[in-house]
């Protein structure tokens, strides 16, 4: 069966607009999208099939119009060719489309072989046509002809059609509705012109209504200002996250190095909005060079990344390039800035295979290093986003105990060597939850602190402190006063001695039944504030005693500076002693200078009989630990001291 051509009065009218069109939009795509992500490099695929299409037809019309001008073996090369890219667009829009959807549904990337089977039989069919005649063919006068196949190589386009029909009504609810009415138009109107252009072929509508349907589809593109940090003309956190689910969708393995910038926040103050700016600009340009121009993205407002793949040597000569940046000042105007930075690093998929969780165990880890000398450099681990779940649940937890009364107040007798019974004793705070248990305070009080909850959790321990006090008239049995934990924060407070005159005195309370414990960390940190406190309340008969003494670098100063009644000996220099014979030494000589500055000291964590009795000849006024009994709820406390 032959289909015969009007060689004359081809509209090709409308192939010239859709050129135009085509033109247009690669040169907007290509000058605009800078991120190479797998999606836009098939959308540049999909583009290149529809210019080359229209550009092929273009040619082989003005060429079937004036036959004999071509050796026959190149018109058959520009007719193939031609036909070749018709039938590719139809391909690699849908495969376009599996793109979009694999993102979110993994199982499409079987269906996609198929895909490749039918456009390959398409390739066949059509590379095949100079000796079968199947699709076109050029008669003895050397005019164009339509072959008998033509209609079975137009049907698997109308395949690839229904296919994506059938991804739209499978996956719609992954997709937005724009894309979906724009798929949905595509289909339709390819289905549309390719009746008309089979029944009459002078109606060249085929590639104008593609790329219509595919500046629409331009037009659904995430606008590329969405993925540019405008501050610092780098990529932005959506741009990190689109990247790394690329990276883990191609199924091989990189490393992401994440690194944070200290000192940003004091900018606006020094230099001014302007100059901050231009730096900001500045290490952009600077890290864009030293990295080799790879992209950079920009997490949060002092956190930055870069991917680069699961090479050691390669990722230690990134971060290499990352140190050498910031070892010295950047020049902004008359101003030379000092910026610091700490640097981690990830594998994936090996850590993680998630690009939230990435992002998450890099944000967890950088925040978790502050601490760290600057420069220096951690491999991230997974379990630090355990950590970080658990601190949150810790969190809420203790948010949930402060508006609901759930923290509660456990008491440790102190001994008292002169009396030979408990004359005192150490207030402590519990938290503990049905879901996570009993929740040691060496793990909430960071936590709270850090979280500003402390000076809440303070007030509440403080008020049930003088509550008991006064409910049970400890004096009566033989209780002399209670040592209260202070925060740093509340160190830090100017009106902290008026706020525990308050409580005290709405509770009626003798000021002499508190003795307020501060840790050397808390004393340096608020100095001139809580001497001034410490001052108020020393002269109300309100006692302080330094605790902790003897952990790590004790400054000697503070027994000078301070008015501090009681000095309590830490656990580890009292196990020390007990280990090491020149720890035992220094123990006896501190205690005995303590002594001569006329403080009171108490021995803090003795556990055994042997510890009690050589503390005692030491010299020490209190002992506190186990070896007489651990920290006690209310009644039990009581029960003991009867």
């Amino acid at each position: 069966m032959m289909y015969n051509i009007n060689y004359m009065n081809f509209l090709y009218e409308y192939n010239i607009c859709a050129l135009v069109v085509v033109l247009t939009i690669v040169f907007s795509f290509f000058k605009t999208q800078s991120l190479k992500t797998r999606f836009l490099n098939m959308f540049k695929i999909v583009l290149g099939f529809n210019a080359l299409s229209t550009i092929f037809e273009l040619i082989s019309i003005i060429f079937i119009q004036y036959p004999n001008i071509l050796p026959l073996w190149l018109s058959y090369v520009i007719n193939c060719s031609h036909y070749i890219f018709m039938m590719g667009m139809g391909w690699s829009y849908t495969y376009f489309l599996y793109y979009i959807i694999e993102d979110k549904r993994k199982e499409v990337f079987s269906e996609k072989s198929v895909l490749h089977v039918f456009f390959v039989i398409q390739i066949i069919f059509i590379v095949l046509t100079p000796i079968t005649h199947g699709v076109f063919y050029f008669d003895e006068n050397g005019l164009y002809q339509h072959g008998k196949y033509l209609p079975a190589l137009m049907a698997f386009s109308f395949i690839f059609n229904l296919n994506c029909v059938r991804l739209v009504i499978k996956y719609k609810k992954y997709l937005t509705k724009f894309q979906v009415v724009t798929i949905i138009c595509y289909c339709i109107s390819i289905l549309f012109v390719g009746i008309i252009q089979g029944k009459d072929w002078r109606y060249l509508f085929f590639n104008f209504a593609c790329t219509a349907a595919i500046l629409f589809t331009y037009f659904s593109l995430e606008n590329p200002s969405n993925f540019k940090d405008k501050e610092m003309e780098i990529f932005n956190r959506t741009a990190f996250l689109l990247m790394v689910n690329e990276k883990l969708l191609e199924k091989k393995s990189f490393r992401i190095i994440a690194f944070q910038i200290y000192g940003l926040k004091y900018l606006n103050k020094t230099i001014g909005f302007a100059n901050r700016d231009k730096l900001m600009k500045n290490i952009t340009d600077i890290l864009s060079i030293a990295c080799n121009k790879i992209p950079i993205y920009r997490l949060s407002r002092s956190k930055l990344a870069i991917i680069v793949p699961d090479d050691e040597a390669i990722m230690n000569k990134y971060i290499g390039k990352i140190q050498f940046v910031f070892d010295a000042p950047f020049r902004i105007e008359e101003f030379r800035i000092s910026l610091k930075t700490r640097i981690t690093n990830l594998i994936c998929p090996k850590q993680t295979d998630s690009a939230d969780e990435a992002i998450d165990i890099l944000e967890n880890m950088l925040k978790r290093m502050e601490d760290l000398e600057p420069g220096s450099v951690l491999c991230a681990e997974k379990n630090v986003l355990d950590k970080a779940t658990r601190e949150h649940q810790i969190q809420q937890l203790l948010q949930d105990a402060l508006t609901n009364d759930g923290l509660y107040v456990v008491y440790q007798p102190i001994y008292s060597v002169e009396n030979k019974c408990f004359t005192t004793a150490e207030a402590l705070v519990r938290l503990s939850s049905t879901e996570l248990g009993y929740i040691g305070p060496d793990e909430f009080i960071p936590i709270a602190e850090h979280n500003s909850l402390i000076l809440q959790i303070g007030e509440v321990v403080f008020k049930k402190v003088c509550q008991f006090i006064i409910n049970e008239k400890i004096w009566e049995k033989g209780i002399e006063y209670i040592h209260v934990n202070l925060s740093v924060l509340q160190c830090m407070q100017e009106q902290l001695y008026s706020e525990l005159f308050r409580i005290m005195d709405s509770y009626g309370l003798d000021y002499k039944y508190i003795n307020l414990e501060v840790t050397e960390t808390s004393a340096i940190a608020s100095s001139e504030t809580l001497k001034s406190n410490m001052e108020k309340l020393i002269e109300k008969d309100v006692m302080f005693s330094l605790d902790d003494f003897g952990s790590g670098f004790s400054n000697m100063n503070t027994l000078v500076e301070y008015p501090f009644k009681t000095i309590k000996l830490d656990k580890s220099i009292i196990d020390n002693a007990f280990d090491d014979e020149k720890a035992k030494i220094i123990l006896t000589n501190t205690i005995k200078m303590l002594k001569k500055l006329d403080m009171e000291i108490v021995a803090e964590g003795v556990e055994t009989e042997k510890q009690l009795n050589e503390l005692q000849i030491m010299g020490c006024n209190y002992i506190q630990g186990y070896y007489f009994s651990k920290p006690l709820k209310q009644d039990e406390f009581l029960e003991l001291l009867k």
